[in-house]
């Protein structure tokens, strides 16, 4: 009998603390805020895990993805074209290109 075939590796994208060797369930909130584009992600206990916050007076569109203490993990910030619908993420709270994670 042939041994169950091994799973393949686990790619991070952001860092490999956000990775977890089982599948895991998480439950997305929207929180009430100034910008009503705020979220809480809590695990299956109810414990925030990670927040998403929305730049309040920004001329684009911006999120910050916060991690369980509070620290960014990554910037979001839309492309500033009318009708555009890509994003550009960035590591941390940084939205300079040489920090640039995902286009």
């Amino acid at each position: 009998m042939d041994a169950p075939a091994a799973a393949p590796p686990v790619t991070a994208v952001v860092n490999a603390r956000f990775c977890a060797p089982e599948a895991t369930a998480f439950a997305v909130t929207k929180t009430i805020s100034v910008t009503g584009h705020d979220f809480t992600v809590t695990d299956v206990t109810g414990a925030a895990v990670m927040q998403v916050e929305a730049a309040v007076f920004a001329l684009q569109r911006k999120s910050l993805l916060l991690d369980a203490a509070r620290r960014p993990v990554v910037t979001m910030q839309d492309s500033g074209y009318f009708m555009d619908t890509r994003w550009a993420v960035f590591r941390g709270d940084s939205t300079s290109r040489r920090n640039v994670d995902a286009a």
